[in-house]
């Protein structure tokens, strides 16, 4: 165990206990496996301790038996948190602080809305770079100065490859980052379901996707395109093992999404879908 840490609420202060709260705490804590002499227990007055402050007693006594083992002895827990004055601000930092000797390449996804963030894990993955956040129609400094930082880091040329149509990250900006010197290449499509696949299809012309540790299946991961939380949740294995994430409205599957998963080259044999069925029926 590499450590851990322990918080705990406020304290809960002794309260005297009603005659029906305590009929009601014999009946609960009356509630074990059958035995043949089954104890009675009984709250003494002159300790009354609160429920919650026992379960807070064993839980110290658990994590502390395992702290103190040989295998935790040396370890130490270190909390780092990146954050910025806004969602543009705080990408930036992630992303510097993920690369922090830099890389030549980037994704750039629209901050306003989710699905193509969803889609970029497997192609940031592909790349070897973050995914960053823009505004829908300017860029935004944090984000320029992030790009600039980690093009600085290493030598060869910056490649931003942007996911989302001219709605999502503007023409303005793929003219802007050009205009520094920057390969500029934008993956889209009619809409999120549609930009989904296709970066699917970008990630194939760049690796072998889809493969695990545990076999060679190729897999694709499925979530509702309806909201962000499962998506994300699935982002961290998309960009390890470059999984392409592939969107649906959670009762259908779009024709794209449908010719990702049957097409022969990609040889598609495990979809993984997180969510529940009120996601993804």
């Amino acid at each position: 165990m590499r450590g851990c840490a322990v918080l705990f609420g406020p304290h809960v202060r002794d309260q005297p206990m009603s005659g029906s709260f305590r009929l009601r705490h014999r009946l609960t804590t009356n509630i074990l496996p059958e035995r043949k002499n089954p104890l009675n227990i009984r709250i003494k007055r002159a300790s009354r301790r609160p429920f919650a402050a026992v379960v807070s007693a064993v839980l110290v006594a658990s994590v502390l038996a395992l702290v103190s083992s040989p295998a935790g002895a040396a370890s130490a827990v270190t909390e780092k948190r990146t954050s910025g004055v806004d969602r543009y601000a705080t990408s930036a930092a992630t992303a510097t602080l993920a690369y922090p000797s830099g890389t030549n390449n980037v994704v750039l996804v629209s901050g306003a809305n989710h699905a193509d963030g969803l889609s970029a894990a497997a192609l940031a993955g592909a790349v070897g770079g973050p995914v960053l956040l823009t505004a829908p129609g300017e860029m935004k400094g944090s984000t320029g100065n992030a790009i600039g930082t980690l093009d600085a880091g290493v030598a060869g040329l910056m490649s931003v490859h942007i996911v989302g149509g001219t709605s999502a990250v503007s023409a303005a900006q793929a003219t802007y980052l050009t205009g520094l010197g920057y390969t500029v290449t934008r993956t889209s499509g009619a809409d999120r379901y549609a930009t989904a696949a296709a970066v699917a299809d970008k990630v194939a012309t760049l690796t072998t996707f889809g493969t695990t540790p545990y076999n060679s299946r190729r897999t694709a991961i499925l979530v509702t395109g309806n909201d962000f939380a499962d998506g994300l949740a699935a982002g961290g294995i998309a960009h390890n093992k470059k999984m392409p994430i592939l969107l649906t409205d959670g009762s259908t599957l779009s024709a794209e999404t449908t010719a990702v998963l049957d097409n022969a080259v990609y040889a598609m044999q495990r979809v993984i879908i997180v969510g529940g069925t009120a996601a993804v029926s």
